[in-house]
């Protein structure tokens, strides 16, 4: 992606496959149960991509069980009618207004998220839709994991 002149490269998908060969490559692939979980952005990225792993786990380790867990991996696909004093795109503010679905979904298309995301929720979105960046919301992705996950959401 270029941005403002710069190029940036986005390498989640292939860090995620890498890291689970090594941990294949460091005895994970004669386990017998695997749990794998994230908090925050990481809670997130289990719904993203729980299904892709647990396929690359069971190519090496096919009776293993494979569970996902996520922390706080829930978030809201909010707009705010509420003006906000201050605050920029990062901060998810657009317009004066905290936008945080737009944020999210415009993080989705940036970073090509659908690359390494769930493949049924992309599908399933791009054929009611014609547009699959509701597939960075763990609730619309949840209807299409087939691995079991266990949700865990704190509220501060």
């Amino acid at each position: 992606v270029v941005q403002n002149g710069k190029t940036f490269f986005f390498r989640g998908k292939h860090n995620r496959e890498q890291t689970i060969l090594s941990l294949l490559s460091l005895g994970m692939k004669s386990a017998k149960e695997i749990v794998i979980s994230g908090c925050s952005a990481g809670g997130l990225a289990i719904y993203l991509g729980l299904d892709q792993m647990v396929h690359q786990i069971k190519e090496v380790n096919p009776s293993s069980s494979v569970r996902g867990v996520s922390f706080s991996g829930f978030f809201l696909d909010y707009s705010s009618t509420k003006p906000q004093a201050e605050g920029n795109k990062d901060d998810g503010v657009w317009n004066g207004y905290l936008d945080y679905a737009n944020s999210m979904k415009n993080l989705y298309q940036w970073m090509n998220i659908r690359s390494g995301a769930n493949p049924r929720c992309v599908s399933s979105q791009l054929q009611r839709h014609r547009n699959d960046t509701d597939c960075i919301f763990a609730y619309y992705l949840a209807a299409h994991i087939k691995t079991p996950i266990f949700n865990i959401q704190v509220r501060n």
